[in-house]
């Protein structure tokens, strides 16, 4: 608890001994600041209201206790011995894909416990995945999957009244029908990486493990995305107030659209293209993650989310 200024001595205590509280220690670091000690029992949260309510308390709050240790998940492919997730945190650690070996640089990551110490994500967020589709039962996406809150599920009515029947999790804008599932794997892994479920001792973990997942397939099977497919996906994630995008599109052709689409859509500041340039002089709009070249198993009858 810390006093204002011009609280004297007498009044400290007076305060002090209305709660009950013993004086412990004062800091010089920090003036009139003052830690002291509740008897046993004393419900925490009523008694700092109470202090705040009192004349001449600038602040009264619990002495927190913090640790020192990263958040590290228990998820499979993230652990030894496989760390094939090492863009989430490198340590250097080394290890085999095939008969193949690879060791890792130090700190060639994004910090991913240290940023899990702080969140791991909300569910009150929304990623719009442009991409192929996703597995929508998938057991690392199904409980991250979004569903449409104005929609009823399976009555053939447009609830929403958007033009989209039964759109409960998202819409496929290659085939125009309401079923998104993944044919290519390409949006699956892209998912994945977003936002597979964290710490759940199986599979990979996203970098945030809550979040809501939009699945909007604008690439067919064989990983071609029309632009027009990909403009009206995007169109439908901001129709549904969606902020946060990506899109899994490299260019062999300049197209304005992008640009306007993005000039057009307030509060949406950008999207990522998670695949690479297919020729020379296309930029994606952002650095996707390096991966390890591909597997030819899986621990499951779903679709892998390891690194492709």
């Amino acid at each position: 608890m810390r006093f204002e200024a011009g609280v004297d001595p007498a009044d400290r205590a007076a305060i002090r001994d209305s709660v009950e509280a013993e004086f412990l220690r004062s800091y010089s670091l920090v003036p009139r600041l003052q830690l002291l000690e509740l008897p046993a029992g004393t419900d925490r949260g009523e008694t700092i209201e109470t202090l705040e309510s009192e004349p001449g308390i600038a602040y009264a709050e619990p002495d927190l206790i913090r640790h020192i240790e990263i958040t590290i998940p228990n998820d499979t492919f993230y652990r030894s011995p496989n760390f094939y997730l090492w863009g989430l945190n490198n340590t250097g650690q080394s290890f085999t894909v095939g008969s193949t070996g690879y060791t890792g640089t130090p700190d060639a990551d994004i910090d991913a416990p240290e940023a899990w110490d702080l969140t791991r994500g909300s569910s009150s967020v929304t990623v719009a995945v442009i991409d192929s589709g996703m597995q929508l039962n998938h057991p690392d996406l199904a409980s991250n999957l979004w569903t449409n809150p104005n929609e009823t599920p399976g009555n053939g009515i447009d609830d929403d009244a958007n033009g989209r029947i039964d759109d409960v999790n998202g819409w496929d804008f290659v085939n125009s029908d309401n079923d998104p599932t993944d044919d290519d794997g390409h949006g699956t892994h892209v998912a994945g990486t977003i936002g597979a479920v964290g710490n759940n001792n199986s599979g990979v973990t996203g970098v945030a493990w809550n979040v809501k997942l939009m699945p909007l397939k604008a690439c067919n099977a064989a990983g071609s995305c029309a632009i027009s497919a990909t403009i009206a996906a995007l169109n439908y994630a901001v129709a549904q107030g969606v902020k946060i995008s990506t899109t899994a599109t490299a260019a062999s052709a300049a197209s304005r659209h992008p640009s306007e689409m993005r000039s057009r859509r307030p509060g949406m500041p950008g999207t990522c293209s998670s695949r690479p340039p297919e020729t020379t002089g296309s930029t994606p709009t952002c650095r996707p993650t390096p991966t390890i070249p591909p597997t030819t198993t899986s621990t499951t009858s779903f679709p892998s989310l390891r690194p492709p």
